[in-house]
This record gives C-alpha cells, structure tokens and sequence, in this order.
C-alpha cells in the first residue's frame, strides 16, 4: 500500500525534511533516495535547514527528477548543501547557503538541468556558489547568486569550473549575479562554457582563466558589469582560451 505520512506526523517535523517518492513520505532525504528508481520524482515538502553532514546534505545518486515543491534548503555551512553524483533534474528549489561553502555541487559523471530555482550564496565564497566537475544546464526561470562581500574577484564567484571536462550551458531566461567573478576557470585541462542567453551581471568580470585548454562561446543574452575598471573577460597572456562571441549584448559603464 502506499501511502502519505504528512509532516505534521514526523517525528522530527521541525528538523526532518519530505522526501516523498510515489506517494510515499520519507523524513530524510538519503531514504527518499534509497528508495526510488531511476526515472521517479522525489519531492521535498517543506522548508529545511541543513548541515554539512552527509546524512543531512541532499546527495541524488539516481537520475531522478527532484522537486522542490518552492521551499527552501538553507543553513550555514563551509560545503555544499545539494550534491550531484548522478544525472538528474532539479526544479522549483532554492538552495542558500550563509556560510562560506558553497549551495551546490555537480560532480564528474553526472549532468544537472536546473529549471525555475534559485542557488545562492549570502557570504564569501572560497570557491563559488556552484561547484562544476560535471556538467550543468541552467534553464530559464532559474538564477544563481553569489552576493557576499569581497575585495578579490576570486572569492563569490558565481561557477567554479573546477576539474577537467566541466561543462557549463547557460540558456535564455536564466539570471547569474555576483560580487566576484561570474566563471572561475581553474582546473588543468579543458572545460567548455555556452551561454545562449538569459542576464548576467557582474561587479568583476565575466570569466576569468587562469589555466589553458579553456573554450567559452557566447551566442547571446545580456551582460552587465559593475564595475568600469575591471571590464568583462579576463584572460592571461599565457594562458589562453578559447572564445568565440558569436552574439550578445555588453554592457560596461564609462570610466
């Protein structure tokens, strides 16, 4: 029998989470997963406040669909909230972290399409308020937002591209603002950025690669930048990328 057991009947309502899969309600997330298949939706059904402990993080290991039904995974913490170690879809969701770890965390293997959710960081990110060592789509409706203070465009950054192979898709009618740098490309060997559209804006610059084998290709959107001295793309004479401005709007205010 299936059945819904409704937060109100959890033990640890104030603390547990709704991990539901085909009707079935689950306090953790890591059972939720354990018990679904590939293909199945696990919805969260309330608000919940995480801790950097495996147990209590939001890992999917299945290529599920996870639905935030609109609530929120916050709390302070120096890693990660919501990892990817599988292919999946994430929607309806907002992801916040307070601390200085980032909200999300895509690893090699796995490809995230994020759709109609909001990933943010509210402090100083050492590393950026997404982690790409797989791949990520960021579909329209949905923003990342690395808004803590920082006097080093290295730190808030929107996406960290952080080993080789990372990918990135950026598609029209997503939205990435940050305080430090929108791509921080820092692994060793090639990853790949497409931006097809959406509204980027930033206080530093659009990319930045410090390691070679790099391509970006703009075919659109809008792009932004606060600040006049730092322009958008930065690139070391030594270690060059590849990119390819195929379209665009860019923005930069006079000196």
């Amino acid at each position: 029998h299936q059945y819904l057991l409704y937060l109100s009947e959890a033990p640890n309502a104030m603390v547990g989470l709704g991990g539901g899969v085909n009707n079935r309600y689950y306090t953790r997330f890591a059972d939720a997963m354990a018990a679904a298949s590939a293909g199945d939706t696990v919805r969260l059904f309330a608000d919940y406040k995480a801790t950097a402990n495996d147990y209590e993080r939001f890992i999917i290991t299945k290529n599920i669909v996870f639905d935030g039904n609109g609530n929120t995974i916050y709390g302070n913490a120096t890693s990660y909230f919501l990892r990817l170690d599988s292919t999946a879809e994430v929607r309806n969701l907002t992801v916040r972290n307070d601390g200085q770890g980032a909200a999300m965390q895509v690893n090699a293997g796995a490809t995230a399409t994020i759709k109609n959710s909001t990933i943010r960081c509210t402090n100083t990110t050492p590393y950026g308020a997404v982690i790409v060592n797989g791949k990520m789509i960021l579909e329209g409706g949905s923003s990342i937002i690395a808004e803590g203070t920082t006097t080093d465009g290295t730190k808030s950054v929107a996406i960290r591209m952080h080993t080789a192979g990372a990918e990135v898709v950026i598609n029209d009618g997503a939205t990435i603002t940050t305080v430090g740098n929108t791509f921080k490309a820092n692994a060793a060997s090639s990853s790949k950025i497409t931006i097809n559209g959406g509204t980027i804006t930033t206080d530093r610059w659009l990319y930045e690669a410090n390691k070679t084998g790099y391509t970006l290709i703009i075919n659109g959107g809008t792009f932004n930048a606060a600040n006049a001295s730092s322009g958008l793309i930065r690139t070391y004479n030594t270690k060059l990328p590849d990119i390819y401005l195929n379209g665009g709007t860019f923005n930069l205010p006079k000196i």
